[in-house]
């Protein structure tokens, strides 16, 4: 299996525009835990958001949205998942006790019944041992349209999400932290996920891939979450192909992208920019 880290790309401008290019249908890639993305990404000011990486987050982004529309297995952790929301379309909680969560504290996770994580770890009591290493979640109102939440903490946070069209396991906690789906399965849960998203990469078979895409799409169409709040709705982000990507000094200023946000007309604009750089 080759297994591709979308962060370690996105760091080197060289070796991400060679992949964002052409990116091998043999890999499955890993966007890993980290620090906080730039609000900018999602259409928001700085809210309770840590340090960012503004180039490195713009180019993982992009990568991101890439990998996506070209159906690439993909496993997003922590800061992977929260950037495959955005990518997506959808909006974060920038700080979890700032919205109500004070007792944000778990050391396991809710599967729904359709979950495909069941079906991948093999759990029989709908629940994953997990953690709460982070202060910021995929916001429940704003999940990217054509995904559903497919795990919750018991108070209520957003702990993965599903899209019943992609090969893609997107999770908030951290799998490879020596975490054990059962006391019986010695195996880590990264790297059972890692083993599903591999059928994605076996470009020979492709009645087996859609045969699994098919079923995905079966168990989870019941599943998709709506937003439930009164007057809350989704605020979708403004997509374009990614056609030739320019050379990483011309990738547009960050600070622009932070101020408009992806989600505004500007956003075109800053397609076409040159002279400017930076993005995380």
């Amino acid at each position: 299996m080759t297994v591709l880290n979308t962060h370690m790309l996105a760091q080197d401008a060289d070796a991400w525009v060679k992949v964002i290019n052409k990116s091998p249908k043999s890999c499955v890639y890993v966007s890993p835990g980290g620090c906080d993305i730039d609000p900018g990404l999602y259409g928001e000011e700085n809210k309770g958001s840590n340090a960012v990486i503004p180039d490195v987050d713009f180019r993982e982004y992009l990568l991101i949205e890439h990998l996506l529309q070209r159906k690439r297995p993909l496993l997003g952790i922590c800061r992977g998942h929260q950037l495959i929301c955005a990518a997506a379309g959808g909006k974060l909680i920038q700080d979890l006790a700032e919205a109500g969560y004070n007792k944000h504290n778990h050391s396991s996770v809710n599967l729904t019944d359709k979950s495909l994580l069941i079906e991948v770890t093999g759990v029989k009591n709908n629940k994953l041992i997990a953690n709460s290493l982070h202060h910021q979640a995929v916001h429940p109102d704003h999940v990217p349209d054509g995904w559903f939440v497919s795990a919750w903490s018991d108070d209520g946070v957003v702990e993965a999400i599903q899209n019943p069209d992609l090969p893609v396991i997107s999770i908030q906690w951290h799998p490879e932290m020596g975490l054990l789906c059962s006391p019986q399965r010695l195996i880590q849960q990264q790297q059972l996920m890692l083993s599903w998203l591999n059928q994605f990469t076996e470009e020979e078979d492709q009645d087996a891939r859609h045969s699994i895409l098919n079923s995905w799409a079966k168990v989870s169409q019941v599943n998709r979450r709506q937003p439930t709040r009164p007057g809350s709705r989704h605020i979708p982000i403004q997509k374009w192909e990614v056609g030739v990507i320019p050379p990483s000094h011309q990738l547009p200023d960050p600070n622009k992208v932070r101020k408009c946000g992806l989600g505004s007309s500007s956003r075109e604009g800053l397609q076409s920019s040159s002279g400017d750089s930076n993005s995380e």
